[in-house]
């Protein structure tokens, strides 16, 4: 009896330490609350005909931009970032004045469709086309190496917890945010060369599973942060690096919704809205702020995951972004999502309209 007391005792002893051990590792491992950073506004001097410029037949992509020539999932993290870069937008948002300022930022194709996934701080400015008079915004979408004009997009999705909370961060001298729910989805319409647009569009998979600390992976995006509004115009290239998981943070919970991935050229302003793929070529996060001090291999660039971009769709609209890809063509999705944004821009416009009577 004893003996067998002594081993359930055993037993105990081995379970509560095993226990402990679970509770202790789960606690350390735990992701950190996601800190403030500058968000990547890349504004510039649209004043005068830049806006006109930017579809002026010099400014025009070649016919076959984006059409996709990726059918296999890459063999490398080399493959990946090929094929990123093939699927990176430079979207343009240029103002004639109006107190609405210019903003060049990035996107990534994620559907064969043209569906571009970008940040809500830059596609907001897709709201503001017609403030405060009609076309005093001109948005465009340019790809290749040096960026040309070759669609127009419409605003499909803008998360309406961003801009709900962040109506005056085109106002404020210097933005600050962490990333969350800044979302939104751009289509691609038509071309703007006259060519037909292409069957199917160069496009990454939109992913599902966080990467983890160490994880290497690769960057994309139109960084224009050194770059003079002349150089934004004619010789834009696009930035693409390798890199690193170096940290993950988390909204609220155990969830990873945010990484650092340290510094590289892609940590400067105009990144915003480009993406980041693993090596199996899925778009695992989406650049949305950075640290600005110092030089960019200096600085720690963030972009909010894969899941945290799932998540926030889905409690904002209230459908899986699997199913709004799939049919946001329909017409009640279309409908609601008209009358959101409608309802969002006249919130931007009022704080725009505030600010310019003061």
């Amino acid at each position: 009896m004893s003996k067998n007391l002594l081993a359930w005792a055993g037993l105990l002893v081995v379970a509560t330490l095993v226990a402990y051990l679970a509770l202790y590792t789960n606690l350390f491992d735990k992701p950190g609350a996601a800190p403030d950073s500058d968000i990547h506004y890349g504004f510039f001097d649209g004043s005068g005909s830049f806006a006109t410029s930017l579809t002026a037949k010099n400014q025009l992509a070649a016919v076959g931009s984006l059409t996709s020539r990726h059918e296999a999932p890459p063999e490398s993290l080399s493959g990946a970032k090929d094929n990123l870069g093939d699927a990176i937008v430079n979207i343009i948002c240029a103002s004639k004045g109006g107190g609405v300022k210019s903003i060049s930022g990035s996107g990534v194709v994620i559907s064969p469709e043209g569906m571009i996934i970008t940040n809500a701080h830059i596609a907001q400015l897709y709201l503001l086309e017609n403030h405060p008079t009609t076309g005093n915004v001109v948005c465009v979408v340019r790809t290749g190496a040096p960026a040309r004009t070759a669609y127009f997009a419409e605003l499909i999705y803008i998360s309406k917890p961003w801009v709900e909370s962040n109506s005056t961060s085109l106002v404020v001298a210097n933005p600050r945010g962490n990333g969350k729910n800044d979302i939104a989805l751009l289509v691609i319409t038509r071309s703007a060369t006259g060519a037909a647009l292409p069957v199917e569009f160069a496009h990454v998979p939109f992913g599902t599973n966080a990467p983890k600390i160490g994880d290497a992976v690769a960057i994309g995006s139109y960084g224009a942060q050194s770059l003079t509004t002349a150089q934004i115009k004619d010789s834009l290239m696009p930035t693409l690096v390798l890199g690193s998981v170096r940290d993950v943070y988390t909204f609220g919970g155990n969830t990873v919704d945010l990484l650092s991935l340290g510094g590289s050229e892609a940590a400067q302003h105009g990144s915003s809205g480009g993406g980041i793929v693993n090596a199996r070529g899925d778009m695992v996060a989406l650049i949305t702020t950075s640290t600005t001090a110092g030089a960019p291999s200096e600085r720690d660039l963030r972009a909010v995951t894969a899941g945290h971009v799932r998540e926030s769709f889905e409690q904002d609209t209230g459908i899986s972004l699997d199913d709004f890809l799939t049919n946001y063509r329909s017409t009640n999705i279309a409908a609601d999502m008209q009358e959101r944004n409608s309802l969002l821009r006249d919130t931007l416009t009022a704080v725009l309209g505030g600010v310019a009577m003061r």
